[in-house]
């Protein structure tokens, strides 16, 4: 199980926020890499109801503005794709411009 304890959840965001900009090159701007995106829980029902689906798996990806992106879908108990529906999970609200509100993770 990939749970982990808010205390290191935390310490994961704030070493990525400090580093971020650190692993670009010059061409791009550190906003390019979003420090979340939210998702609406019918979204993400949608890919868990689908036959068949154990996990949902997320890859990086990048949009026509350069901006990095979640992409979701769904996965089975062999670990494939589950892709017959063209159910993928793309566009959530990027942060910045659309930031969460404070809380013990992300302050």
């Amino acid at each position: 199980m990939a749970i982990i304890k808010l205390d290191e959840g935390k310490k994961m965001i704030v070493r990525y926020k400090e580093k971020r900009g650190l692993i670009l090159n010059e061409n791009y701007e550190p906003e390019i890499l979003t420090m979340c995106e939210t998702f609406t829980k019918e979204e993400i029902l949608s890919l868990l109801n689908q036959d068949g689906c154990e996990n949902f798996r997320c890859y990086f990806g990048m949009d026509s503005d350069d901006n990095i992106r979640l992409i979701m879908v769904a996965a089975d108990g062999q670990d494939d794709d589950i892709l017959e529906n063209d159910l993928i999970i793309e566009k959530g609200l990027r942060c910045p411009p659309n930031n969460p509100p404070s809380s013990a993770l992300n302050d």
